[in-house]
């Protein structure tokens, strides 16, 4: 996280760190019993009225943009908030950061439509990222979505209803609905505009849950819970940055543990093999790959071809988690021959 575009960023971050939920706070804010969550909160307008309207339910309000984050606490501060904590985190990030089934709300409100196709997976009403953050919910929880964007709301409905989600309400015309609502900075703008607000409001199911873990985004996919990669057995000499970097292209998270060294996680994301190579090919020629998937002969004589790094992977399946773990460990030359 930088803090860089706004004038005096740092300092008014500092000024607000009472509202930051950070991970030595995040156990006991969860532990309430009743907690909500907004992704994509922008500058506060929508969840700072929504927890003054409710001090008996605690929020979390999570923006990856600091700028909008900083705003956003600022107001939380004024108002005297003590109901509210954000977190300055991607969407993708939140099974990690998160615990599971806790949750009774999720709001989605204006979200980046992302209209080209190419980027479909990167709406936050696609399977691709809803699997990342479905799973905190409550058995009863639910996810609501509002927007102004015509197309963005027609995916998303196709979308929920593939999935099998129980959608108990829909509305094309959110304003002329008898329920309540609280107007966002963006919902303000596109009213007075005369733009019909679209909403959804929809449960996931068993069948919603089966569907997310059969999803794939391409062929040869490790689906795993966690990816966990052991810098400590990188060969000698390999440039680590290099890999960092690399793995930041393919969206990993780096993240580091105290127990045995450092590592690479990532949570409810899926991988091709292709990719893993990729960001192995960064540490330059000093081994080669001798294992990609120890039940796939033919990805590793692809790997041996092409002369690439040396990694090992072992999948070890989690019974307490919805999917299993990728294990990856970096072998020597000496290991390799």
């Amino acid at each position: 996280m930088r803090l860089r575009k706004k004038k005096n960023a740092v300092s008014r971050y500092d000024a607000c760190r009472d509202w930051i939920l950070n991970e030595d706070t995040r156990a006991e804010w969860c532990a309430h019993d009743r907690v909500a969550l907004e992704i994509g909160s922008g500058k506060g307008g929508f969840i700072t009225k929504l927890a003054a309207q409710n001090p008996d339910i605690h929020y979390i309000a999570v923006e990856k943009e600091i700028d909008c984050i900083i705003m956003a606490m600022e107001k939380a501060k004024a108002a005297g908030l003590t109901n509210l904590r954000f977190l300055a985190e991607d969407a993708k990030e939140l099974s990690l950061l998160l615990p599971t089934g806790i949750f009774e709300t999720i709001y989605l409100n204006f979200s980046d439509p992302w209209p080209k196709k190419k980027y479909s997976k990167r709406r936050l009403t696609h399977r691709n990222l809803l699997r990342a953050f479905l799973p905190l919910l409550s058995d009863a929880g639910e996810l609501r979505f509002k927007t102004d964007n015509d197309k963005l709301f027609a995916f998303s409905v196709e979308e929920w209803q593939d999935l099998g989600m129980d959608i108990f309400f829909i509305t094309y015309d959110l304003h002329k609905e008898n329920v309540a609502n609280i107007m966002t900075e963006y919902e303000t703008r596109f009213s007075e505009m005369g733009t019909p607000i679209k909403s959804m409001w929809a449960r996931p199911t068993p069948t919603t849950f089966a569907k997310l873990r059969e999803y794939t985004e391409k062929k040869d996919v490790f689906p795993f819970h966690q990816l966990i990669v052991d810098i400590s057995t990188l060969p000698e000499g390999a440039d680590q940055g290099l890999l960092w970097r690399a793995m930041d292209n393919i969206g990993i998270r780096m993240a580091k543990t105290s127990a045995t060294g450092e590592y690479i996680t990532c949570p409810y994301f899926r991988l091709t093999s292709d990719d893993i190579v990729e960001a192995c090919k960064a540490l330059g020629e000093s081994a080669k790959v001798t294992a990609l998937l120890s039940d796939n002969p033919k990805r590793l004589a692809e790997a041996k071809s092409a002369g690439l790094y040396t990694i090992a992977l072992a999948v070890a399946t989690q019974t307490d988690e919805q999917w299993p773990t990728l294990d990856i460990r970096f072998l020597s030359k000496k290991e390799c021959d």
